[in-house]
């Protein structure tokens, strides 16, 4: 049987209320398991980071998922008191992160293990961001478990003509100190072929 998906259009563009991307694998999360949120692709030990630097990953969600949990792991220690903070975007309509959907909190960033927050969210189906950004790190900035390889979206590539030979594989937001702000702001691209630039990988527990 074939079935149609309905989508809405505004102009030239998808509206920004962003449906699952048909053809895409998404996720429906199984209470009471386990779900990395976004393609499991290259993954890395660790990847540098730079304080204060939100990076978004997409995920698609297929249907309505409640989470318990969100996480992820340091692959190295920063200083003493440093946090990895974590939280969620809803796409723009753009394939870019815009409005904040959830700020889960913050894991210990000199603590090199697997960790979680406790929460209760539920996502409607759609595109969406994870985020993470290291925090009070002004000397030694923690190193999350990550992955270096480019998105499966339509990878923005920024406001000029994009470099020869570099592949872009995600975007960022400088300057996030705090809680995480109502709307994701591209400060720029992270180019795959720069040693050291990755994604965090964030899990979720079902409900």
């Amino acid at each position: 049987m074939t079935v149609f998906r309905p989508v809405v259009y505004t102009g030239a563009k998808l509206a920004a209320t962003s449906l699952p991307l048909p053809g895409v694998a998404g996720i429906s999360i199984k209470p009471g398991d386990y779900h990395y949120l976004s393609i499991n692709t290259t993954t890395v030990t660790t990847y540098a980071n730079v304080a204060n630097q939100m990076r978004a990953t997409p995920f698609n969600v297929s249907t309505e998922s409640r989470i318990s949990r969100l996480g992820g792991e340091i692959g190295t220690v920063g200083q003493v008191g440093s946090v990895f903070r974590m939280g969620v975007y809803r796409d723009n309509g753009f394939n870019l992160p815009g409005a904040l959907e959830l700020d889960a909190g913050t894991i210990d960033g000199h603590s090199a293990t697997v960790q979680e927050v406790i929460l209760d969210h539920t996502f409607a189906p759609g595109l969406y961001w994870t985020v993470g950004v290291c925090q009070l790190c002004p000397t030694t900035v923690p190193g999350p478990r990550g992955f270096i390889t480019p998105t499966w979206l339509c990878t923005y590539a920024g406001t000029s003509i994009p470099t020869a030979g570099v592949t872009p594989i995600g975007v960022y937001q400088s300057g996030v100190t705090g809680a995480l702000p109502s709307t994701f702001t591209v400060s720029g691209t992270m180019l795959y072929q720069s040693n050291g630039n990755g994604n965090p990988r964030l899990f979720a527990k079902g409900y």
